[in-house]
């Protein structure tokens, strides 16, 4: 068992709870705060996002991030990231 998700299978686990929640990605991205775009790449599995991005998407499906890893079938302890140290030390997120 790993520690933590791969993108792909977090979009799975999100494209899964949204749907059982019937909301959309657009619905999605307004409640949650982030960027369509941000949320299209992360629904797609091409990007690791933020943990900050993991958490609003969490608060607007109204679950907690256990549950996005279950779906998954396994727990979650760290969402891996591939930021490049410029952009890491900068303090800003990509996604």
């Amino acid at each position: 068992m790993t520690d933590t998700i791969s993108p792909e299978a977090l979009a799975a686990s999100l494209k899964g709870i949204m749907g059982r929640k019937n909301i959309n990605a657009s619905t999605l991205a307004k409640k949650s705060g982030v960027s369509m775009a941000s949320l299209s790449r992360i629904l797609a599995g091409s990007v690791n996002p933020s943990f900050t991005n993991i958490l609003k998407i969490a608060g607007a499906l109204n679950v907690g991030i256990d549950e996005i890893a279950q779906q998954h079938g396994g727990p979650i302890s760290s969402v891996h990231t591939d930021i490049p140290t410029e952009t890491a030390a900068s303090g800003h997120s990509i996604d």
